[in-house]
């Protein structure tokens, strides 16, 4: 089979990667600015695309905020007759970016892989986020792309990963991005309150478990057309839970959840109000509400279950944090 992975540099798009070349599929592997794919075990060996498929994964250097990803009519061509499936993985994730940053990249970079699969007759596999519900300018670009997907008429699934962090076996993951920021300055004591409530949730999904459901839905795309396929943790875990064990880490500071509607942010000393105002903030809805995901469609797709969860998994990605020196 050939498949054809956008956002290939990135955390879920570079497992995937891994995942198809390993099963004997021959991935043409899209980056923007990296020129090299690497999942959570390190570079994985690429050539470059010269227009013919082979095993393995070969690389291309494309722009998703172009029409035909910036590619010449060419290899435009040559991807279209190659009877392909997109995995369509390319998107801004961090929060707090300028809304035209999201339309560009998230939105109108989904119409443009949408109109490649189009032309190429490809079927579509979106990765798309669980949190759709738009509290912030990232939700509501993953929104929106989702209605392009449904209204495009060609046959697509969905797919929709929690907060994604570190592998279940170990905890490793190549970049610490957004949960981690976060994690990062609450265990630091850079932020002592926060506004939020004890009994919050966050799930937090494993990388491996969302790249093996897209390739198992690459694999087995006829069964799951139409579909939307949560990808979550198996079982959230609440701030209260947070709290309780960091405070089993002797360098841990543990932070003080505050009701976000007596939370007063001009309280805070002038360091801490900077890191309120940069980061917490963007995070606040997560910190807040207690929202859950049914993935009963996916149980039923997907049987490979959870090999961990909930604060195991937490406390199995702190660990691998401490091990490598992100957290001290």
């Amino acid at each position: 089979m050939n498949v054809v992975v956008t956002g290939a540099a990135g955390l879920v798009g570079a497992e995937v990667c891994a995942r198809l070349a390993a099963s004997g599929h021959s991935v043409v592997a899209l980056t923007h600015r990296s020129a090299t794919v690497a999942d959570h075990r390190g570079v994985i060996p690429t050539t470059p695309f010269g227009g013919r498929f082979a095993a393995g994964v070969s690389r291309l250097t494309v722009d998703v905020t172009r029409p035909d990803l910036g590619l010449a009519a060419e290899l435009v061509d040559r991807l279209c007759r190659g009877r392909c499936t997109l995995v369509h993985a390319a998107a801004v994730t961090e929060f707090g970016r300028d809304d035209s940053v999201y339309d560009a990249v998230n939105v109108r970079g989904t119409a443009h892989a949408l109109a490649l699969a189009r032309r190429g007759e490809m079927p579509f596999v979106h990765v798309s986020t669980a949190y759709v519900a738009g509290a912030n300018g990232y939700e509501r670009s993953k929104s929106a792309a989702e209605r392009l997907v449904r209204g495009s008429g060609l046959d697509a699934v969905v797919i929709r990963p929690s907060i994604v962090v570190g592998t279940e076996a170990t905890g490793a993951i190549r970049a610490f991005r957004s949960f981690y920021v976060l994690l990062r300055l609450i265990v630091e004591g850079k932020v002592g309150a926060l506004p939020g409530r004890y009994d919050a949730l966050l799930d937090l999904v494993a990388v491996d478990r969302v790249a093996d459901l897209v390739a198992d839905a690459v694999h087995r795309f006829g069964e799951v057309r139409g579909r939307t396929l949560p990808a979550i943790g198996g079982r959230p875990v609440s701030l209260r839970e947070c709290s309780d064990l960091f405070a089993e880490y002797p360098s841990f500071r543990v932070p003080k959840f505050v009701p976000p509607e007596v939370f007063r942010a001009d309280t805070l000393s002038p360091a801490q109000r900077r890191y309120h105002d940069r980061v917490v903030r963007l995070y606040e809805p997560y910190l807040r509400d207690r929202t859950s995901f049914e993935d009963s469609a996916t149980r039923a797709f997907h049987h490979r279950r959870p090999g961990i969860t909930g604060v195991a998994h937490l406390r199995r990605l702190l660990d691998y944090c401490l091990a490598i020196g992100y957290l001290r």
